[in-house]
């Protein structure tokens, strides 16, 4: 545990170093006040690089993030976890600890057959590498800060209070006037087509052993920045994983992963469907991510209608979602 908390601080250093900087020149000619907050200068330029981001390794997007001054909070949370030496742990009760005194960066999951698995925090939003730690960007003249399962936006003159809003706390804002809310998963109102609809999230586990695949098909609306409708994302992920210490925990495998989806989406009352997106990559590393925006932008609501996600590992059968 000594290496782990070493490696840790050093981390912290890392972060202090950088200061939470904003984004690079091209994305940010206009430094924000505070100087700590990642900013786009427009909704078109932060969805291009989302698409950009997302998609780029995990070394990839180290050597942007370090060329360009900041750190962002899903790559942090990833180096932070890459510290993580989960062998030395003695219990399950050391691992649980452990996780609920970094519960802002990690989570831990249980599933139906009673099996932990560590993950890193907001695993299945796009958003986590386009906020800097403080789980907040800056579109133009609106300050965002992403959640669990709320995204919160304000004038960004009221930034420093929305910094204050937690996981814990954020009810108590819901009735203020300057803060607005947009539920992440359920989009701005709970209308459904009649068509094919296999919602936002869906997830395929293949086991052997102490060898684990999981593919992910995952939809984020994102921020709403135009007669209050959102911008939609959507992709697939494919992660493997290693049990050690009665606990399922990332390794870096090859990854096959070969996606195809439909995204339906509503605008002002009336649905329809995307064209058919396909990818196909094969990669190295211990997640392979692939996500575009799928929609036109600024839709009321958006979920999967087909969809297929193909995740391979060497250690296990593919884990595929086919709707």
């Amino acid at each position: 545990m000594k290496n782990l908390m070493g490696r840790s601080i050093c981390l912290m250093a890392f972060v202090s170093l950088f200061g939470l900087t904003s984004c690079d020149k091209e994305l940010n000619e206009e430094v924000s006040p505070q100087n700590k907050y990642i900013t786009y200068q427009s909704s078109d330029e932060y969805s291009k690089k989302l698409n950009e981001i997302v998609n780029m390794t995990q070394e990839e997007r180290a050597n942007y993030e370090i060329s360009n001054g900041y750190i962002s909070f899903g790559r942090y949370c990833d180096e932070f976890y890459s510290t993580i030496d989960f062998e030395q742990f003695k219990s399950m009760d050391e691992i649980i600890t452990f996780v609920n005194k970094n519960k802002e960066y990690l989570k831990l999951n249980v599933d139906v057959n009673g099996e932990y698995t560590v993950d890193v925090a907001y695993d299945d939003k796009f958003s986590r590498y386009m906020c800097g730690l403080n789980k907040i960007f800056i579109i133009k003249d609106t300050a965002y800060k992403v959640l669990e399962d709320n995204l919160i936006y304000c004038n960004s003159g009221y930034v420093e209070e929305l910094e204050k809003i937690t996981e814990d706390n954020y009810l108590n804002y819901m009735k203020i006037n300057e803060f607005a809310f947009i539920d992440s998963r359920q989009g701005l109102n709970t209308l459904k087509d009649d068509s094919t609809n296999y919602g936002k999230s869906l997830e395929a586990t293949v086991t052997n052993g102490n060898n684990r695949t999981k593919s992910m098909a995952i939809i984020e609306l994102g921020p709403p920045t135009l007669n209050y409708k959102a911008t939609c994302y959507a992709g697939a992920k494919v992660r493997p994983y290693k049990k050690t210490a009665l606990v399922w925990y990332f390794c870096t495998r090859t990854i096959d992963l070969n996606t195809n989806f439909i995204v339906h989406y509503e605008i002002n009352d009336t649905w329809a469907p995307t064209p058919t997106y396909s990818y196909n990559s094969t990669i190295y590393a211990s997640v392979h991510e692939y996500s575009l925006t799928a929609v036109p932008y600024y839709v009321d609501d958006a979920h999967f209608g087909d969809v297929y996600v193909y995740g391979d590992t060497p250690d296990t059968s593919p884990a595929i979602i086919n709707y």
